[in-house]
C-alpha cells in the first residue's frame, strides 16, 4: 500500500492513496524476482472501508 494525502511521509503528499494488488511474480535464477503489480485508487484512508 502506498500512502499520499493521509501518509506520514511528505514525499507521496498530493498522490491518491492506493492499493497495490500482485497479479504475478516470476523468480529467475532461484534469486532475482519479478513482481507485476496492478494500482487501485483508494476513496479515502487504508482501512477506511470500501474503495
Amino acid at each position: 500500500m502506498i500512502t499520499g494525502s493521509t501518509g506520514r511521509e511528505q514525499i507521496y503528499d498530493g498522490y491518491p492513496d492506493i492499493s497495490l494488488d500482485m497479479v504475478n511474480s516470476r523468480t529467475f535464477d532461484g534469486r532475482l524476482q519479478l513482481l507485476e503489480y496492478i494500482p487501485t485508487v483508494l476513496s479515502g484512508p487504508p482501512g477506511s472501508g470500501p474503495t
